[in-house]
């Protein structure tokens, strides 16, 4: 929820015309910067009743307050683009009304600064994104290109122009930017290939596909490799044969790359690539097996459609399921519609399937869990070994895992005489137990944009102990118990999975957690507390219900046995507080939980609701409403 959107929101619609004379004031004489913009962006919310404002919203912006700009847009005031212009080198959103707010007016605007001498850093950023306006500016673009004195412009530029502007620019593109390949600085000289390359230079392209699974002195992966590839097409199509190598890759070499392999041999899309692609649907690893689905629903090669139909029914990831039904269909001369795109995504890309676990009940293990909340005495050559989980007595001394997060881990063996604890692998493990299999250990972790988990084989070999990943789990593992006929289950985000020792792994039933979020939303509206607090504000029927702050689509929503009225698409901000906004929605599978934040209406009152999952339905386990004055944010 953008509560600086929301606040002044409120102020616009509950005071109309008579909070501008207050509005003006805040506006100049505000001490806090936050009150200022928030006094300008109520003030655009006002329309014609606040166009008294539009001096004291000049000077505000000319002044540094970005809002004050934005609000003379929006009041379609004469000196807005004037205002722009001023400020366009030094703010972002002066560029981007220039770009987007003004129209044709704004884009000859642009094309000015592109043929001058003038910052366009941030006209640079608006422009990302922004086919239409690309295209039309093509000519003054292609002009800065040539003409420009920074060569990293002038490279931001030329790829931006292959990227969204019209087909036929790659020679002139060429052209524009050859001169830089003899340039002294290596890095310039390196971009201007891989742009080259882009744009269809035959010596380029050869030069940056020789350079394909390279990684820097600290063994990261070189993701501007794969991006060219895919900005290559089937130009690429001499890469094939790296790629389907790289594709094939053991597990040690990292899935990452595995799947950016597979991706860019989808980008190519020629007949060629589809052996590549149907062998990459064994992976171990899902997302591999995913984004080969992507491609082939591409592609639709016939002979995909018995693998295809393999996976659909198959794989134990409802996600891999769904993606192999929808390529399977392609491949059958029967492309289904595109699913619709969700309002907001979360990176990393979020689960869109909860599965709840079956009754694998638990059994005795050798294995010692390591409880952070309740220590308990461990064996004293383990206490080294930093974010201890867990340890397992083995002949040579103890195997351990350890997890301290972002700062590391690692799999070790203590051994039992006085010698130091041996890394076997470095990493995030959390358990380690002895199967009929071998020796298992689980390892994953999740911190901002990183989210991966994994079993991994534990094995002796020339008296010392080595590790590598197997399977690849849903999530970072939030979790880890043994179950009978020699399972391990791991929580995860998808929900609770099991791997027996052939490696199969296995889910309970999963549903789409846009069917989850349509019973944990109707629970909420059914719940007696929030009727009430609903009915004090005079919420009308239908309800209004506003969900473009979350991924799931819950449609059928009823209150009060009257269908809502429900919107995808976020409304102007003035009339966002009419809505009983759905601002956040988790769900935890693995136990069975979810919340729900929500407000109504224009920050009247927040609320959170907290949901369990028994006999396969949603209940609400608390709910708390209260006024926002009362909510820490």
């Amino acid at each position: 929820m953008n509560y600086g959107t929301w606040l002044p929101a409120r102020v616009a619609r509950i005071g109309g015309a008579a909070a501008v004379p207050g509005l003006r004031r805040l506006l100049i004489e505000g001490r806090d910067e936050d009150v200022r913009e928030s006094a300008a962006r109520a003030l655009g919310l006002l329309g014609t009743t606040a166009r008294p404002a539009i001096p004291d919203l000049i000077r505000a912006a000319n002044g540094g307050n970005e809002d004050a700009l934005l609000a003379l847009v929006d009041l379609k005031a004469p000196e807005a683009l004037d205002v722009a212009l001023h400020n366009a080198e030094t703010s972002g959103v002066a560029a981007f009304a220039l770009v987007r707010r003004f129209g044709d007016a704004g884009l000859a605007e642009v094309g000015k600064r592109l043929r001058g001498n003038h910052d366009i850093s941030e006209i640079l950023s608006g422009l990302r994104d922004r086919s239409d306006e690309v295209k039309k500016l093509a000519g003054d673009i292609l002009f800065a290109i040539r003409n420009r004195k920074s060569s990293v412009e002038r490279l931001e530029l030329a790829e931006l122009l292959l990227h969204l502007g019209p087909p036929n620019v790659r020679a002139s593109v060429r052209g524009a930017v050859k001169d830089l390949s003899t340039w002294k600085n290596e890095q310039v000289r390196n971009e201007t290939e891989r742009i080259l390359a882009i744009a269809g230079d035959d010596r380029a392209m050869r030069s940056w596909l020789r350079r394909l699974g390279r990684r820097d002195q600290l063994g990261i992966i070189n993701y501007d490799s794969y991006r060219t590839i895919c900005a290559m097409g089937s130009r690429a199509a001499p890469a094939l044969r790296p790629l389907t190598t790289l594709a094939r890759s053991v597990a040690t070499d990292d899935w990452d790359e595995q799947t950016l392999a597979v991706e860019a041999i989808g980008c190519i899309g020629t007949p060629a690539s589809v052996p590549a692609l149907i062998e990459a649907l064994r992976s171990p690893s899902f997302r591999v097996a995913r984004e080969a689905t992507i491609a082939l629903d591409r592609i639709a090669p016939a002979e995909a459609v018995g693998p295809l139909k393999d996976l659909a029914s198959r794989h134990w990831h409802p996600a891999v399921r769904e993606a192999a039904a929808r390529a399977l269909a392609a491949a059958e001369g029967r492309r289904l519609p595109a699913p619709p795109v969700p309002p907001v995504r979360s990176e990393p890309p979020a689960e869109t399937f909860a599965c709840y676990g079956e009754e694998w009940l638990p059994v005795a293990t050798s294995t010692v869990l390591v409880d952070r909340e309740e220590t308990k005495p461990v064996p004293p050559r383990l206490k080294g070994i930093k974010g201890l989980t867990s340890y397992l007595a083995v002949p040579e001394g103890w195997l351990a895992t350890g997890d301290e997060g972002e700062f590391g881990g690692g799999l070790f063996l203590v051994p039992s005489n006085q010698g130091d604890p041996i890394e076997i692998s470095g990493g995030n493990f959390h358990y380690v137990t002895q199967r009929t299999d071998g020796l298992i250990t689980i390892e994953g972790i999740g911190h901002m944009t990183i989210n991966h988990g994994a079993v991994w084989r534990i094995a002796r070999h020339k008296g010392q102990f080595v590790a590598r990943p197997w399977l690849e789990l849903p999530s970072r593992p939030l979790g880890v118990r043994e179950a009978g006929g020699g399972l391990i289950v791991v929580g995860t985000d998808l929900g609770p999975v099991s791997i027996d020792p052939s490696g199969r792994i296995t889910t309970g039933p999963c549903r789409s957690l846009s069917d989850e979020a349509r019973e944990v939303l109707q629970a909420l509206l059914d719940d007696s507390r929030l009727k009430a607090a609903l009915a004090a504000q005079h919420a009308p029927t239908p309800l209004p219900i506003g969900l473009w702050g979350i991924e799931e689509d819950a449609q059928g929503l009823k209150f009060r046995d009257q269908a809502v009225r429900l919107q995808r698409v976020e409304p102007a901000d003035i009339d966002a507080g009419s809505f009983l906004e759905v601002s956040g929605l988790e769900f935890a599978p693995s136990t069975a939980k979810a919340e729900v934040r929500f407000a109504y209406p224009d920050l009247a009152f927040v609320g959170h609701a907290t949901f369990a999952r028994t006999n396969q339905r949603w209940r609400v386990a608390s709910l708390r409403v209260a006024p926002l004055e009362s909510v820490p944010l």
